[in-house]
């Protein structure tokens, strides 16, 4: 799982890196350069074995060792996904709606590298590929949390971590719409790559806790991704349409208070339902 999730974020830092300087050169050599990756990947997944035949069933052993931690999972499942909802909420208005308060900023010629008084002159050009530098910048922090957590176990059922990495996303979107730097963008979007990682990796390892149904729990996670994106890229160009470009990066804190919130009571909610089955066949041991 964690090859699969570093790939997938790679190629999403990498995307950006070369359709940035190639829609530069020509508008149409981005989406050229996908239909050929496209028709690569098809060819690839044909190659691919059955699951079921290639790694064989479960011993009823395994599953044992396993219980506890599989309930633990199960407890965290629901919190996970809001947690990966939230975070694509971030994603996608950073993606869909960023870009155009970037270019403005670049318009008005204030974009600066750090904090300088004075905006440098060639960084006011070309806004395209000044985001694709952002969009790298969250790639590939999305990415190195993958590599991180697909070879620890330290943060399993904690939900301090997503606290924490949430709380500081939430710091970051309310930057986004107030700064003009274009190294605190670069460290914000890296922020919000972050958080990606940390709950969709979260999300995704807890739904594969239960064989029977990690298949339909994976469908309904990337169901997850899918509304995260389309609130963050539709719901929220709405609201910057009608309160201001930079408005909807503003309220992002709230609306992240309200997704911790909810992470909370789910978890005190599953681990209550986790752990009743064992306390109610204490009596008859």
């Amino acid at each position: 799982m964690s090859l699969l999730n570093i790939a997938w974020s790679v190629g999403g830092a990498v995307g950006p890196f070369l359709a940035g300087p190639l829609y530069v050169l020509d508008h149409r050599l981005p989406f050229a350069l996908i239909f050929v990756l496209c028709v690569a990947v098809t060819l690839i997944l044909r190659t691919i074995p059955d699951e079921r035949r290639y790694f064989g069933a479960a011993s009823p052993d395994i599953l044992q060792q396993r219980a506890a931690h599989d309930r633990a999972s199960e407890a965290f499942l629901l919190s996970a996904w809001c947690a990966t909802f939230g975070s694509h909420i971030c994603v996608g208005s950073t993606r869909a709606i960023f870009p155009k308060r970037l270019d403005d900023i670049i318009a008005a010629g204030q974009l600066r590298l750090l904090f300088e008084s004075e905006p440098v002159a060639s960084l006011n050009a070309a806004a395209a590929t000044r985001f694709s530098w952002l969009a790298v910048a969250l790639g590939l922090a999305t990415g190195a949390v993958f590599l991180v957590l697909g070879r620890h176990d330290w943060w399993h059922h904690r939900f301090s971590v997503l606290l924490v990495i949430q709380t500081l996303t939430a710091a970051a979107m309310w930057t986004l719409g107030r700064t003009h730097s274009l190294v605190v963008m670069g460290v914000c979007c890296a922020v919000i790559g972050a958080n990606l990682g940390v709950a969709f990796f979260s999300s995704g390892f807890y739904g594969m806790a239960n064989p029977l149904r990690k298949h339909s729990r994976a469908a309904i996670n990337e169901g997850v991704v899918g509304l995260g994106g389309l609130a963050g890229g539709i719901g929220f160009a709405f609201f910057a349409e009608y309160a201001g470009i930079g408005a909807p990066f503003r309220a992002m804190p709230l609306v992240m208070a309200l997704i911790v919130f909810a992470q909370f009571m789910l978890i005190r909610r599953g681990r209550a339902l986790s752990s009743a089955p064992s306390q109610n066949a204490a009596p008859h041991a």
